[in-house]
């Protein structure tokens, strides 16, 4: 937040910094493409070590992607073929709860995927 120059008294977010740059701010055009850089690089790096086949960017690089897309892609471009060719990014279509639904997704799992069973193995389960 600082190198848009953007810093005051109170609290800065993605999205302000993403207005300045919409109304001409090129500090913070620069900072935006910059964070894009450095989101590629990291991308690319994860890329090359994990090898994944999707990598889903959420909370403030949800709202960053869509303007840095371009530069986080020719990042990405320096991992290895093999890996960056399967590789692709995406934003959550749940938006900004989508952390948390899949958090709450992975607690009731084993209850959503065999609800007899997961009765049959609790203490406190009641038979009719």
């Amino acid at each position: 937040m600082r190198r848009p120059g953007l810093l005051g008294d109170g609290e800065i977010e993605i999205t302000d910094v993403i207005a300045a740059a919409n109304a001409g701010n090129r500090k913070a055009r620069a900072a935006i493409e910059t964070a894009g850089e450095w989101l590629g690089i990291g991308l690319a790096n994860l890329v090359n070590l994990f090898n994944p086949e999707v990598i889903v960017l959420g909370g403030h690089l949800r709202i960053l992607f869509p303007l840095v897309s371009g530069t986080v892609y020719r990042r990405i471009h320096y991992a290895l073929p093999a890996a960056r060719e399967q590789a692709r990014v995406e934003v959550p279509a749940l938006k900004g709860d989508s952390t948390l639904l899949g958090a709450a997704e992975m607690a009731f799992d084993d209850l959503l995927s065999d609800p007899v069973g997961v009765l049959a193995r609790s203490h406190h389960a009641v038979a009719p």
